[in-house]
C-alpha cells in the first residue's frame, strides 16, 4: 500500500527538523516508529536522503551564495542527521546473510517493460522538485539569518585579536561571526546543551545549528543528551558527537588532532566530498589527521592536554588531573586553591585554625556549608546509638566504641607551623614530606571523620564518570609516643576499606577503591585502637594516634596520574 501525501509530508517534516538540528527526542522517536512501520516509509525516506546527497555533491551553492563556508555548513547537516539516528537507534540482531555466490547462482534475468503512466511520471517529477525546493529554501533561509545560539559563561586571562569582538561573561555569541582569541581561555554554553572550553590562540565561529568551525586552536566539548550530533568542523574534517567528551586541536599549518575522552565520535575526513571517509573513534582513542584530511595516524591519547573546566574566581584550570582531597580540606577546589595550616572543626563543620587540645564529641553530624565538596564531619563513637556519616542519613554500623575524644581539627597542615613539628619529615619508609604542596596529606588524629560529596565533584568536573580513590594510610613515624589507630574508608555508609590497630610507625597501607557513578559519599574515618583510656593526657586511648591519609586523590577514568 503506497503512502498518502499526508504521510509523506509527515516524514519530510521530521527529516527537515533533523537536518536543521531542531529535532527533539520525541521527533526522532516518531521518525523511527514511522520508518519501522512500513517498507514504503523507509523507501520514501531513503529517496529523500538520496536527493539531499545529490544536492551536497553540487557546487551550485557556492556560486549562488558566493561563500564556500556556507556550503560547508550545509554539507554537514546529513552527517548530523545520521549521527542522531545512530545514537537513538535500538540494537538489532543481524541474521546470517547468504553468500555472494548463493545470491548470484540462480539469477534469471527477464525483460520487464516499465509501466509508468504519464500521470505517475508527472507526480514523481513534481514531488522531487518540491523536495528540492523545500530543502534548498530551508537551508538558504537559515544561512541568511544571523542569530545568537550560545553564551560565554566564563573567561580567564583573555586577549582578543580584535578588540571590537572581545567577549565577556554573559555575552551572547552570534552565528557566522569569527572570534579570534590571541591568548587565554573561554567557556561557552550553547543553546543545545554543549559546554565548550576554547584555549587560545584560537580562531573559531559558531554555525547556525550551534556547531563550531575551528580554524586553529584547541576546543574541548562536553555534550549533553540535548546536544546529540554536535559537530566541530575544520578545513578538511568533521568530528560528530555520538554522546561524548572530546578535544580537537588544529595547528596553524592545518594539522589536526582528535582525542576522545568519553563515549564515541564519528570522524569525517578527506578533501572533496566524494573523497571523504568516515570512521568511529571511541573512548581513550586519538587520531592525528594531515592538513589535507587524507592521512590518519593513530596516536596515544593525551588526557591532560585540553582545558576542560576553568574557574576564573580561583584562577585554576582543570585538565583532567586528579582532584586533591587534602586541598579541599584546606578550603580549596581540589586544584591547589586551598590553604595549608587550615582545618575543619569536627563538631561545628566550620573552617578553623588548629587547636591541640582534648575535646569531647557530641554525637552529631555537622554539615560543612563553606565547601561544596565536603558534605560534613563528625566524631565517631560506636557506643552511641548510631553514627551518622552523611547528610542522606547513612550510618557507620561497624564503628567501634571509642573514648569519644578528639585532639585536633581535621587538617591540611604544613611542617613549619605545626605545634609538633616532628610529625612530618623525610620519611625513611619513603612516604615523602607530609603536609606540603609536593606531598599533600589529611591529618586525622583519632577520633574524627569527614565525608566528601562525590556528586558535587562530578557536577563540577567529571559528569557521570567512574572514579578511583587512592591514598596511603598510616601512623606518623614521628608520633611522640606509641600510637594505636584504626583507619576506615566508607562509601555511602558501607565499609570499603579498613586497617585496624596500626601501631607500626611509618608503615605504608595503600588504599585504592573504585567508585561507581552511582556512589555519592566518600567517608574517611580514624578511630582509637580501643586502648585502656585514662584521664591523664599521655595515657588516653587517643594518645599519639596521628593517622594520615597521604596524597588522597580522586582519579577519573580518563585521568593521567603523572
Amino acid at each position: 500500500m503506497s503512502l498518502s501525501p499526508l504521510e509523506k509530508k509527515h516524514i519530510m517534516d521530521l527529516l527537515i527538523l533533523s537536518l536543521e538540528g531542531q529535532a527533539g527526542h520525541e521527533d526522532m522517536q516518531q521518525l523511527r516508529q514511522t520508518l519501522d512501520a512500513s517498507s514504503q516509509a523507509r523507501d520514501y525516506y531513503l529517496k529523500a536522503v538520496t536527493v539531499t546527497e545529490h544536492i551536497r555533491k553540487l557546487d551550485w551553492q557556492a556560486e549562488f551564495l558566493g561563500e564556500p563556508e556556507r556550503r560547508e555548513a550545509f554539507d554537514n547537516e546529513l552527517w548530523t542527521a545520521l549521527a542522531e539516528d545512530e545514537k537513538l537507534a535500538p540494537t538489532v540482531e543481524i541474521s546470517q546473510e547468504p553468500s555472494a555466490r548463493e545470491l548470484t547462482e540462480n539469477i534469471v534475468f527477464s525483460k520487464i517493460k516499465p509501466k509508468v503512466s504519464k500521470s505517475n511520471l508527472l507526480t514523481i517529477i513534481v514531488s522531487t522538485a518540491a523536495l528540492l525546493l523545500l530543502l534548498v529554501h530551508a537551508r538558504i533561509s537559515q544561512d541568511r539569518t544571523i542569530v545568537d545560539v550560545a553564551t560565554l559563561t566564563d573567561s580567564m586571562q583573555t586577549k582578543w585579536t580584535d578588540a571590537s569582538s572581545a567577549l565577556k561573561s554573559g555575552d551572547r555569541l552570534y552565528t557566522n561571526e569569527v572570534f579570534s582569541l590571541s591568548e587565554g581561555l573561554v567557556e561557552i554554553e550553547t543553546d543545545r546543551g554543549v559546554r565548550l572550553t576554547v584555549e587560545g590562540p584560537a580562531e573559531f565561529q559558531v554555525l547556525p545549528n550551534a556547531d563550531v568551525y575551528l580554524s586553529h586552536g584547541r576546543v574541548y566539548a562536553s555534550v549533553s543528551q540535548r546536544g546529540i550530533g554536535f559537530t566541530v568542523a575544520t578545513a578538511n574534517t568533521k568530528v560528530i558527537d555520538l554522546g561524548t567528551e572530546f578535544g580537537v586541536k588544529v595547528e596553524d599549518d592545518g594539522m589536526m588532532e582528535l582525542h576522545v575522552f568519553k563515549g564515541k565520535t564519528t570522524l569525517v575526513s578527506g578533501g572533496s566530498w566524494l573523497g571523504k571517509t568516515a570512521q568511529t573513534i571511541i573512548q581513550n582513542q586519538a587520531r592525528r589527521i594531515s592538513e589535507d584530511g587524507t592521512h590518519l595516524e593513530e596516536i596515544p591519547i593525551q588526557s591532560n592536554s585540553f582545558a576542560r573546566v576553568i574557574q576564573s574566581e580561583t584562577n585554576h584550570i582543570w585538565r583532567g588531573q586528579p582532584i586533591d582531597l587534602a586541598d579541599i580540606v584546606g578550603g580549596g577546589n581540589g586544584l591547589g586553591s586551598g590553604n595549608i595550616q587550615q582545618g575543619i572543626h569536627p563538631l561545628t563543620g566550620q573552617t578553623s585554625g588548629i587547636l591541640y587540645e582534648d575535646r569531647l564529641g557530641n554525637g552529631q553530624y555537622a554539615a560543612v556549608i563553606e565547601n561544596p565538596y565536603i558534605d560534613g564531619v563528625f566524631v565517631p563513637d560506636g557506643d552511641a546509638q548510631s553514627v551518622i556519616v552523611s547528610s542522606a542519613g547513612h550510618t557507620f554500623i561497624e564503628c567501634p566504641p571509642t573514648n569519644n575524644v578528639f585532639y585536633m581539627e581535621i587538617a591540611n597542615s604544613k611542617i613549619e607551623d605545626l605545634a609538633v613539628p616532628v610529625l612530618w619529615k623525610e620519611m625513611p619508609a619513603g612516604l615523602g614530606i607530609y603536609g606540603t604542596d609536593t606531598c599533600p596529606s589529611i591529618l586525622m588524629h583519632a577520633n574524627t571523620g569527614i565525608t566528601f560529596d562525590l556528586g558535587a565533584v562530578r557536577e563540577n568536573y567529571s559528569g557521570d564518570d567512574e572514579m578511583r580513590f587512592t591514598a596511603i594510610a598510616g601512623l606518623s613515624p614521628f608520633a611522640t609516643r606509641e600510637g594505636n589507630v584504626t583507619v576506615w574508608v566508607l562509601v555511602d555508609g558501607k565499609v570499603r576499606y579498613s586497617q585496624k590497630h596500626i601501631t607500626e610507625k611509618g608503615r605504608e597501607y595503600p588504599v585504592e577503591i573504585l567508585l561507581k557513578n552511582t556512589d555519592r559519599f566518600l567517608t574517611l574515618v580514624s578511630t582509637d585502637g580501643s586502648d585502656i583510656d585514662s584521664p591523664e593526657p599521655s595515657k588516653r586511648a587517643t594518645d599519639s594516634d596521628w593517622a594520615l591519609f597521604v596524597e588522597p586523590k580522586l582519579i577519573f577514568s580518563d585521568s593521567s596520574v603523572d
